[in-house]
């Protein structure tokens, strides 16, 4: 049961006669909101639940702030930070701990559409084989912000999910990649990267143990290569925050029937991302429509990495559900 909304007040000091407006990731960075002057500041109070998360700040002629009063901040992602509130139930412990068993960690040149696009493939120590494959679009932001090879590793060691080897693809051109012209890019992954993950690693060559995961843009190439390519990706699609509002046809009911149908499906959301709430309602809705199995995760959070991390443990373990927690 969701929990109940309560009233939460941000207030910025500044003379009443220097307007200042509220930014965030839940209300959209490019649309400020104005404040309310009362009792000698600027207030705007917000209907959050218990448990959520925003990244916030201030806005007073065309200069951003920070909030002095914020408990915490963050890196923004643009060389800056965002004050952090977090609600009085929220809770975020990533599994980051060192894991026990040691990864072994490789770069690899290669040469993508757009030009250089070195990959790096991570991979436990020991004797391994037939492990399943997770490639992850937005590598270097995946790599530096979630560390999904850390996670899973951790996972592994307490069985709670299978061995695996981790891909990460850092774009060259991320909105010709994901978005506009796919369809080298999409070439790039199932007939470079694959082949050498599998020549470098004891990586398993069925379809069905190959996976794929990104963040915003990244869950829509996600969801694209699956649709495109299901005779080499077939073991599932984790797409966070998936921007399906921009390629509205991957929501169409034929785009998802092209989808295996051994294939799991995790989609994973804020409920504070506007646009992209409502498409990945909507792509929800579809797949009901279909009767088609899927795994759903939502958070009363916005549009950020923070959200994802915290995210992504619940995610893959739904992902990778249907293998051994054991290498075969």
């Amino acid at each position: 049961m969701p929990h109940r909304e309560r009233l939460v007040r941000f207030t910025a000091i500044a003379p009443e006669s220097s307007p200042v407006e509220f930014v965030s990731d839940i209300l959209g960075w490019d649309h400020p909101t104005a404040m309310i002057f009362s009792e000698s500041k600027w207030q705007i109070d917000l209907p959050l639940p218990p448990d959520a998360r925003l990244e916030y700040q201030f806005v007073m002629g065309g200069k951003w702030f920070l909030d002095p009063g914020a408990r915490s901040k963050c890196e923004n992602g643009f060389g800056g930070q965002n004050s952090v509130y977090t609600g009085p139930d929220y809770r975020f412990s990533p599994l980051h701990h060192e894991p026990v068993v040691q990864l072994r960690r490789m770069s690899v040149p290669m040469l993508g559409p757009n030009g250089k696009q070195p990959i790096t493939i991570i991979r436990p120590v020991g004797r391994h084989q037939d492990l399943p494959i997770i490639l992850f679009a937005d590598g270097t932001e995946y790599l530096k912000k979630v560390r999904p090879h850390v996670i899973l590793q951790n996972m592994y060691e307490q069985g709670r999910a299978p061995a695996a080897v981790t891909v990460f693809i850092p774009p060259v051109d991320r909105m010709r990649e994901y978005l506009h012209e796919s369809r080298p890019y999409e070439e790039f992954i199932t007939q470079q990267v694959l082949p050498e993950v599998r020549r470098r690693t004891p990586a398993s060559a069925s379809a069905d143990r190959v996976f794929v995961t990104g963040a915003s843009l990244g869950g829509l190439i996600s969801m694209r290569l699956a649709q495109n390519h299901p005779d080499l990706i077939a073991g599932g699609v984790h797409s966070q925050s998936g921007a399906f509002w921009a390629s509205p046809g991957v929501l169409s009911l034929a785009a998802l029937r092209k989808l295996p149908k051994g294939l799991q499906l995790v989609l994973d959301w804020g409920n504070f991302e506007g646009v992209l709430t409502a498409s990945n309602n909507r792509i929800n809705d579809a797949l009901h429509r279909l009767e088609r199995p899927h795994h759903v995760l939502t958070s009363p959070e916005g549009h950020n990495w923070t959200a994802w991390l915290g995210r992504y443990e619940s995610g893959v373990g739904k992902l990778l559900s249907g293998l051994a927690k054991t290498p075969r």
